[in-house]
C-alpha cells in the first residue's frame, strides 16, 4: 500500500502539469500583487477550460495521499493553504472535495461534530452516486462517534448501496461498504450480539480492506462471551499480509500484546483504548502470562501522547465507555486509586443517547463489585437491581452477568442460567470472590475482619466499619507477634523511628485502647514494663491479605504515576533499624516533604522525626531551603 501511495504521490504532479496549473501552486501564492497576477491568470484559464471542480480535485490528491500516509498535520496545512490559495485568487470555495477532505481531517482529529457538517454539505454538493455515498457514509461515522442513533440513517445508506449495484458502480464504493460494515459490527458489540456481529464480519466478500475482519478479531480475544478464543490458535495471523489494512502494524500489536517505540507516532486516540481496554481484560483473566507492567504501560503511554484535557474531545462515546470501564476495573483491584480514577473518568466523559447494554452492563458489574468491597450494603443492592433490568442480564453469549453470579449468588433469580464455561474466566470469577468476600472461612464465628488491603476494620455483629490504618496494622502486628515492646508497636502503627516513651506512650495507649473496644471478648491485651502483650484466641478475628492482582498492579509505575504518586505500598511493616530499606522509594529520585507525605502515608509531624532520623543516618541527602527543600534517597539504599 505504501508503495501505491508512493506512486500516486510522483503521478499527482504530472496530472497537474499536464492540466497546466503552476507548480508548486500552495508554497507560491505568497507574493506581491505583480508576482502573484500571472499565476491567478493562469490558474483561472485553467478554471475555464477544465472547469472549477476538477481542479480543486487535482490540488487536492496531495492533501488526500499525505492523510493516507498518516502526515496529519502536512495534510491539514496544505487543506488550510488550499483554501487560502482559492479566496486570494476569488475563485469559489463551495466544492465537494473540499468539504469532504476538511471533513476527514476533522474527523481524524475528533472533531466529530464538524466533520458532521462538512460531510452534510458535500452530499448536498455531490456529482454522482458515489459521492454521495462516500459522504453519507462519513457522516453515519459522525454520528456513531457522537453517541446518536443512526438506524435510519443505516437504512437509508444501504438503499443507497442497492442503488449503486443496480447501476454497475458498487466497486467504487467499496470504502463505504467497509465503513457502513465497522459501524453495523460495532453496534452489535454494544449490544452484545457477538454471533451477529461475526455472522456480518463472515458475510462479507473479502477484498482489499480488513477492518471489519480486525474488529471481529479483537471482539474474540475479549474473553467475557461465548466466541472468545482465549486458548485457541489466534486466526488474526492472517491480516500479516493484508496489503490494505489500517494501523496495521499498531493493531497487530495490540492483538498480540506487544509494545513497540513507534506506537506513539502511528496510534489513534481510538486505537489506544482498544488496546488498553482489551489488555486491561486480558490480564484480569490471564495474570500469569498477562503482566500488569504492559497494562500500565500501555496506559502510560497513551496519556503521554494524549492529554486527559484533551481527550474528551477527541474521543467518540464507544472509547469513554470501554476506558472508563478498563479505569473502573483497575480501581477495584486498588482501592487507592478510587477517587484519581472518578476525576479521570470525569474529566473524559461525554453525555451519549447512544444505547450501549454491553457496555453498561459491564459498568454495574464493576459498580457492585466496588460496594460490596466497600461493604456500602445499599448501593449494592440497588446497583443489582439495575442489573437485573439489563437485556442483557439472561444473555447466553455474555459472561459477565453470570460473573456477578458467580461473586454473589443470591443474587440469580434464574437457576438455569448458563455458568461460564470457560476456566481461565472461572478462574477470574474466584479471584474476585476472594477480593470482595476474603477467603472462604472454615469457621462460622467470625466476629470481626480487618482488611489490610483497604486498612479497614469491620464489626460483622454491629455492622460497622472503622477505616483507621493504625488500627489495621496494630491488630495485624500483635496477630503475627503475639508480645512486642512498645517502641516496635509505634514504628509499625506510626512510622516512628525516633521513640521518646514521655512523647509517644499516651498515643500508643490510645491506640490500645480502640483496639480493646473493637476486639473479640476472647482476645485480651495487656502491658508490662514497656511491652505490649495480646492472650486469647484469634478465631474469631479473620485477616484480609492484598490480593495478587492488587500488588502486581501497585508496583508498575506508570499507574502510579497515573495517581499522581510516587508509590503505593501495603502495610509497611519496620523496625528501627531497617526502616527506609522497607519503604518503597525510588533510589535517587527527588521527593518533596508534602511528596513523601502523601508517600509514605504519614502526618507531617511523624515525616519531619523520620528524615531528621534519616539525615542523621545519611540515609537521605537534604537540598534547597525552606520551601524549596527537598530530599534525595542515596541511591544504596534498597527499596
Amino acid at each position: 500500500m505504501n508503495q501505491r501511495i508512493v506512486d500516486c504521490l510522483t503521478l499527482a504532479p504530472q496530472l497537474q502539469e499536464v492540466a497546466g496549473l503552476p507548480p508548486r501552486l500552495l508554497s507560491s501564492i505568497e507574493g506581491s500583487e505583480i508576482a502573484i497576477a500571472p499565476m491567478r491568470q493562469n490558474l483561472k484559464s485553467v478554471v475555464d477550460k477544465l472547469g472549477a471542480s476538477l481542479v480543486v480535485d487535482l490540488l487536492l490528491l496531495r492533501t488526500s495521499l499525505l492523510r493516507a500516509q498518516g502526515e496529519f498535520m502536512r495534510a491539514q496545512a496544505e487543506l488550510a493553504q488550499l483554501k487560502t490559495t482559492l479566496w486570494g485568487l476569488g475563485l469559489e470555495t463551495s466544492h465537494y472535495r473540499l468539504y469532504f477532505e476538511e471533513g476527514l481531517h476533522q474527523l481524524v482529529e475528533g472533531d466529530y461534530s464538524g466533520a458532521l457538517e462538512n460531510f452534510i454539505r458535500s452530499r448536498h454538493l455531490a456529482r454522482s452516486l458515489p459521492e454521495n455515498i462516500d459522504a453519507f457514509s462519513n457522516a453515519i461515522l459522525c454520528l456513531e462517534n457522537l453517541g446518536l442513533a443512526f438506524d435510519e440513517q443505516l437504512a437509508e445508506c444501504d438503499e443507497l448501496f442497492l442503488r449503486a449495484r443496480s447501476q454497475g458502480c458498487l466497486q467504487e464504493v467499496a470504502g463505504a461498504r467497509v465503513s457502513i460494515l465497522g459501524a453495523k459490527m460495532r453496534l452489535n458489540f454494544r449490544l452484545g450480539q457477538i454471533t451477529q456481529l461475526l455472522q456480518a464480519e463472515r458475510s462479507y466478500s473479502r477484498e482489499e480492506i480488513d477492518q471489519p475482519r480486525y474488529t471481529a478479531f479483537w471482539v474474540c480475544e475479549l474473553p467475557y462471551h461465548s466466541h472468545a478464543r482465549i486458548d485457541q490458535e489466534p486466526e488474526w495471523s492472517k491480516l500479516l499480509d493484508a496489503p490494505y489494512f489500517y494501523q496495521k502494524a499498531f493493531r497487530l500489536r495490540t492483538l498480540q500484546g506487544l509494545t513497540h517505540p513507534s506506537d506513539g507516532q502511528t496510534g489513534r486516540a481510538s486505537d489506544w483504548v482498544n488496546r488498553v481496554y482489551l489488555w486491561v481484560w486480558k490480564w484480569l483473566v490471564t495474570p500469569q502470562t498477562f503482566s500488569p507492567e504492559r497494562v500500565g504501560s500501555a496506559f502510560g503511554a497513551f496519556l503521554h501522547y494524549h492529554p486527559p484535557a484533551q481527550l474528551a474531545h477527541r474521543l467518540c462515546a464507544e472509547d469513554n465507555q470501554l476506558l472508563r470501564n478498563a479505569l473502573q476495573w483497575l480501581s477495584l483491584f486498588d482501592p487507592v486509586s478510587s477517587d484519581r480514577v472518578a476525576d479521570l473518568t470525569r474529566l473524559v466523559s461525554r453525555e451519549t443517547s447512544q444505547q450501549n447494554p454491553l457496555l453498561e452492563l459491564e459498568r454495574l458489574a464493576t459498580c457492585a463489585f466496588k460496594a460490596a468491597r466497600d461493604h456500602k450494603e445499599l448501593e449494592l443492592q440497588d446497583t443489582l437491581s439495575a442489573l437485573r433490568a439489563s437485556p442483557l442480564w439472561s444473555s447466553k453469549e455474555v459472561w459477565i452477568a453470570d460473573l456477578v453470579r458467580a461473586v454473589f449468588p443470591n443474587s440469580n433469580p434464574d437457576p438455569s442460567s448458563p455458568n461460564p464455561r470457560d476456566k481461565q474466566f472461572n478462574d477470574f470469577s474466584s479471584r474476585l470472590r476472594e477480593l470482595i468476600h476474603g477467603a472462604e472461612s472454615q469457621s462460622s464465628q467470625i466476629q470481626m475482619t480487618v482488611d489490610l488491603e483497604t486498612f479497614t476494620v469491620r464489626d460483622l455483629k454491629s455492622k460497622r466499619n472503622l477505616p483507621s490504618q493504625p488500627l489495621a496494622l496494630a491488630i495485624e502486628l500483635l496477630n503475627r507477634a503475639g508480645s512486642l515492646s512498645c517502641e516496635e508497636f509505634a514504628a509499625v502503627c506510626f512510622g516512628i523511628t525516633r521513640y521518646d516513651s514521655q512523647i509517644h506512650l499516651p498515643r500508643i495507649y490510645n491506640l490500645l485502647n480502640r483496639i480493646k473496644r473493637v476486639l473479640p471478648d476472647e482476645l485480651q491485651i495487656k502491658t508490662k514494663e514497656g511491652r505490649i502483650y495480646c492472650e486469647g484466641s484469634w478465631r474469631s478475628v479473620e485477616l484480609r491479605r492484598p490480593n495478587l492482582q492488587t500488588s502486581g498492579l501497585r508496583r508498575v509505575p506508570e499507574w502510579n504515576a497515573i495517581l499522581g504518586v510516587k508509590a503505593i505500598t501495603h502495610p509497611v511493616h519496620l523496625s528501627h533499624d531497617s526502616a527506609p530499606a522497607r519503604l518503597r522509594l525510588i533510589p535517587s529520585q527527588v521527593y518533596s516533604r508534602r511528596e513523601l507525605e502523601q508517600t509514605l502515608r504519614r502526618p507531617r509531624s511523624t515525616v519531619n522525626r523520620m528524615l531528621a532520623d534519616w539525615e542523621h543516618r545519611r540515609w537521605v541527602v537534604r537540598r534547597g531551603k525552606a520551601r524549596k527543600t527537598s530530599y534525595v534517597i542515596r541511591e544504596e539504599i534498597q527499596i
